[in-house]
């Protein structure tokens, strides 16, 4: 089968900022709820705040400079992320993508670190997330032949 290149722009998620916000609003209430002492119940809001503002700030609306903007992946399997500040970065996709027709999470190392991506269904065009979820069941991509489709049984 012959692949072209193929390249995902993300744009900002409302869907994902208001599941992120859930979360952390649930979490946050647990935390309250829980029998633990005053000062360990105000560290641990500070964590779940600290982590809220991370996710907003990183995926949901792409505001931080190691947001990533843009993927492409080659013809050849090579990814290309784009991040918020301008740079383009060569990742490789780690095993275990998750994918569903709703969302999808995928997780990338790059030379120093790694990120993940999540396409949430609004934040990128629907035709190109569709055909990469495809292509990643269908084609030798490292990381593709693990990726759990909680679609099937």
């Amino acid at each position: 089968m012959v692949w072209t290149r193929q390249h995902i722009r993300l744009r900002p998620s409302n869907r994902l900022v208001v599941y992120l916000v859930s979360i952390h609003a649930i979490t946050g209430a647990s935390c309250v709820a829980t029998p633990v002492p005053s000062y360990l119940k105000v560290v641990l809001l500070i964590a779940v705040v600290a982590s809220l503002v991370h996710g907003l700030r990183r995926h949901a609306l792409l505001l931080s400079s190691k947001s990533v903007t843009a993927l492409t992946l080659g013809r050849d399997g090579v990814w290309s992320l784009a991040l918020g500040d301008g740079r383009l970065l060569e990742a490789t996709l780690r095993p275990g993508a998750l994918i569903h027709p709703r969302l999808m999470v995928l997780g990338f190392r790059c030379e120093q670190w790694g990120t993940s991506v999540v396409l949430a269904g609004d934040n990128a065009d629907r035709d190109q997330v569709r055909r990469l979820r495809v292509r990643l069941r269908l084609s030798g991509i490292p990381g593709g032949d693990q990726v759990r489709d909680i679609d099937r049984p």
